[in-house]
């Protein structure tokens, strides 16, 4: 098949996962509002609680992403040799 269908399997993916990202997001503003107690809010307010929930969830996976390399020990580098790496 080649890279044709490698290509369209990418973009497969990527178009399942803004829809599967839309149902998510109204399913957690249904779930923020039953939290609090309110059974049958505003279609636009679960759409923008949604919304929010997809803001923070990015803004957690961009803190994480950023964070994550600069948070390893300085002898744990590939570069050092493993016996100077103390991993318990």
């Amino acid at each position: 098949m080649g890279p044709w269908a490698g290509w369209m399997g990418g973009w497969g993916i990527i178009v399942a996962d803004i829809i599967v990202m839309a149902n998510l997001s109204q399913i957690a503003g249904i779930y923020t509002f039953s939290l609090v107690g309110i059974t049958s809010p505003d279609p636009n307010a679960v759409l923008a609680v949604g919304v929010a929930w997809i803001v923070v969830m990015t803004f957690i996976c961009y803190v994480g992403i950023e964070s994550r390399p600069g948070s390893r020990s300085a002898c744990c580098q590939p570069s050092w040799s493993s016996s100077r790496c103390s991993r318990s």
